[in-house]
């Protein structure tokens, strides 16, 4: 019987599409993987088909020894681990991620995996697998792109070369530059993945339209407030759920995604992506998938709106220490149309803009001290907010509380309660990530 990590880094799988079916892979932020997998799974519902099931008790992040809090596994329908989502379906999936989901990075169609012995057993397994003239236009250009995890006897640019090469000698012609389509790979010791980039970065927002200089990446955000469970999100009435606040809330970005995540705002409903240009592209069943999102969309934001009433009181909270900031927030919550706040203030002392029992979940992203303030500041500032949320446990604060930060404050000062720490790759740092249930 096949184990999880079999089937992840196993090509088999690839071999039970049907016809009209493709295998697709979604990077997101290494260490929230489930997280993203859950939105997919949410997003797609019966429309994705099912992969092979790992057996009973083991996750799909490709570690044996992990469990499967979702059950057996029996009707499995996403594969996820290593920085990665793997789910497969129709094209009008694809298009449906693309467009609405908050959490990825890209989307891609994979094209080739599995196991190799060398960089020549590599480049046979994807000559064997892949069909470029189901993708490419006889005259378009491609790069290749290969990231590697573990030691190699090559480099990423040697696996770049030989690959490239299966194309060109098909006549495909290569450009480094201004390329028509991306083909991106990633070798994870004796095992890799190959695709082709099918969308283009999905993070970008229109909504931020003023500069801060430690900005947290929008999908990043959303992982948060999904990893939150704020009641907000999940419940029909987000005023009963009380107020997502950030108390370090920079330009916004947490907040925006917060609120985006409770009207079920589709982020990329307008963008162009790489696919459109592709040989596999349907126009009529994009659009279509377009149209159902955007009623969908709509459809509940009036519910929602209806629901508010014509009340004041905002569903997402920030506070700033600094006035540009504070300004930029509200520029950034005016932008994404978000029924919000933000307060100039230290948000270490949140409780005296908020009061506790409106807070219905808090979700921060502090300064580290690396492009604001220092070290010597940052882990001050983080020991009295500590120390604030504590108190206010005593008092009867019942939320749940996820906060990023490289430091390890939230353990040394919260002890006695249900800590859930995962370790993220985030802009070339390993950061903590912590879950708590105040």
């Amino acid at each position: 019987m096949k184990t999880a990590g079999d089937l992840l880094f196993s090509g088999d799988w690839l071999e039970d599409r049907q016809e009209d079916e493709e295998v697709y892979v979604a990077t997101t932020i290494y260490g929230l993987e489930d997280v993203a997998a859950r939105e997919i799974e949410a997003l797609c519902k019966n429309d994705v088909s099912p992969l092979s099931p790992p057996p009973a008790g083991e996750n799909a992040t490709g570690r044996d020894d992990e469990r499967d809090e979702r059950g057996d596994g029996s009707d499995k329908r996403v594969l996820y681990g290593h920085g990665k989502v793997f789910f497969r379906g129709k094209k009008n999936i694809l298009y449906r991620v693309a467009m609405a989901s908050k959490t990825i990075n890209r989307a891609g169609v994979l094209l080739s995996a599995g196991r190799f012995r060398s960089l020549g057993d590599l480049v046979d397994i994807i000559k064997r697998d892949v069909e470029p003239e189901k993708y490419l236009g006889k005259k378009q250009s491609f790069e290749v792109r290969f990231k590697r995890f573990g030691n190699h006897n090559f480099t990423s640019m040697d696996a770049n070369a030989a690959v490239g090469e299966i194309f060109h000698s098909m006549g495909y012609r290569v450009d480094l530059t201004t390329p028509d389509v991306t083909l991106r790979g990633w070798v994870h010791d004796n095992r890799f993945f190959f695709s082709i980039d099918a969308t283009g970065p999905l993070y970008n927002r229109h909504y931020r339209v003023c500069k801060h200089p430690a900005p947290i990446r929008p999908n990043l955000a959303s992982l948060l407030v999904f990893l939150s469970g704020w009641p907000g999100v999940f419940e029909k009435n987000p005023a009963d759920s009380g107020v997502l606040l950030d108390p370090f809330c920079g330009s916004g970005t947490i907040l925006v995604e917060a609120w985006w995540a409770v009207e079920r705002r589709p982020p990329n409903l307008m963008s162009h992506f790489r696919f459109e240009n592709m040989v596999f592209h349907d126009p009529e069943v994009f659009e279509n998938e377009r149209a159902f999102l955007q009623n969908t969309w709509v459809e509940h934001r009036e519910k929602l709106l209806d629901i508010l009433g014509g009340s004041d009181v905002p569903v997402v909270v920030g506070i700033e220490k600094y006035k540009r900031h504070v300004d930029c927030c509200l520029k950034t919550l005016g932008a994404g149309d978000v029924p919000g706040t933000c307060f100039l203030g230290d948000g270490a002392r949140f409780d005296e803009y908020v009061a506790p029992e409106k807070i219905g979940g808090v979700v921060t992203n502090p300064p580290y001290g690396l492009r604001i303030g220092s070290k010597k500041t940052s882990l001050p500032l983080h020991h009295r907010f500590i120390e604030r949320i504590k108190r206010i446990k005593h008092s009867g604060l019942n939320v749940p509380l996820v906060m990023i930060t490289p430091h390890r404050v939230v353990e040394k000062h919260l002890t006695g309660l249900p800590i859930e720490r995962r370790r993220v790759a985030y802009g070339g740092l390993w950061v903590n990530v912590y879950r708590v249930d105040l």
